[in-house]
């Protein structure tokens, strides 16, 4: 609708739809719910998979990563952040043949699932990650591609899945039917208002 706001991501390419995860993960007990819901999922989708790590990006992802890893009993670790990349800092020891699991918060394109296993791979060329039916998978509170696809490499197992898709500025349909553009974090009560008033 008109005088409903549209969102601004990151990138700065406009959106009709948007993910706020990190608002509801900087809650503990809603880190557990969301902990136990995936771990639901995966013992429904991986019979029997050991597990010697959970992996998880920085920095938005750390908090379900760890309580998933709680969840399982096991351990946890992580990539860190440099300059948009994910580096594998050697923070931490892996097994040479280590099992990984990754957990993410949020997955758009898949860039940051791979930016993660290249780091790992580089300094444990060795390592690998749980898969099922050839593919690598991957937990995920929330999945929201552009297009619902099946990926050639990848498994995501996720709590929520939905489209969400986003232009440049000069080309947002959005736009051009006089939606206001805002970046949602700092405007989040105008957008909680403009869903509330659909109720």
């Amino acid at each position: 609708m008109i005088n409903e706001p549209h969102a601004i991501l990151t990138s700065g390419r406009h959106s009709d739809g948007y993910f706020n995860v990190s608002q509801a993960i900087s809650y503990s007990n809603v880190c557990e719910y969301l902990g136990t819901f995936l771990k639901q999922k995966f013992d429904e989708y991986i019979n029997l998979a050991v597990v010697d790590a959970v992996i998880s990006s920085s920095y938005a992802a750390l908090p379900i990563g760890m309580e998933f890893a709680r969840q399982l009993g096991g351990i946890f670790v992580f990539t860190e952040k440099e300059e948009r990349e994910q580096v594998w800092t050697g923070r931490f020891e892996l097994p040479d043949e280590a099992i990984l699991l990754q957990v993410e918060d949020l997955i758009t394109t898949m860039g940051t699932v791979e930016k993660v296993q290249k780091a790992v791979k580089a300094v444990n060329p060795k390592v690998r990650f749980v898969r099922k039916n050839g593919k690598d998978v991957v937990m995920t509170v929330v999945h929201r591609p552009e297009v619902l696809t099946v990926y050639l490499d990848y498994q995501v197992v996720s709590l929520v899945e939905q489209e969400v898709h986003s232009w440049e500025p000069s080309e947002c349909p959005l736009c051009k039917k006089g939606s206001e553009a805002l970046k949602p974090k700092p405007n989040w009560a105008r957008f909680q208002a403009s869903i509330l008033a659909k109720k």
